[in-house]
């Protein structure tokens, strides 16, 4: 498995979420709708510990867009609640990732607002490391 492996899967473990409109492998607010989702990589560790069990740390940023003009921010709250719950739900059901890697780990870690053309957005932030043995 690749990067590119593993950021298709995460693209894909996103969109099987019925609520996000739209998934892009890039950051940008740019979108088809809310609430959408951006997903990039971040950083890659390798961990050395004997000469048979080594493993490698993909690291990637996911962010979930919601609008909050049209829905108010408790709405927008409660959509990224949700989403946040089914993705973390989803990665920890499948936490081998079909048998490509020894365990997932989706961790939200920063909530948020921003302001764009169309006015304030919420987002939630997650941190998802995916850790492979390598030798």
């Amino acid at each position: 498995m690749s990067w590119v492996d593993y950021h298709n899967i995460l693209r894909d473990k996103f969109a099987e979420n019925n609520k996000i409109v739209s998934v892009s492998k890039k950051h940008s607010v740019e979108n088809d709708g809310y609430p959408y989702a951006t997903i990039e990589p971040k950083d890659g560790k390798e961990e050395y510990h004997t000469t048979a069990d080594n493993e490698m740390a993909y690291v990637y940023e996911a962010v979930v867009h919601q609008e909050m003009e049209k829905v108010g921010s408790e709405k927008a709250i409660e959509i990224l609640e949700e989403i946040a719950d089914d993705i973390q739900q989803r990665l920890y059901d499948d936490y081998m990732l079909g048998n490509t890697c020894r365990i997932v780990t989706p961790t939200a870690i920063e909530w948020g607002e921003y302001v764009e053309a169309g006015g304030w957005v919420k987002y939630i932030l997650f941190e998802i490391t995916i850790k492979k043995i390598i030798q």
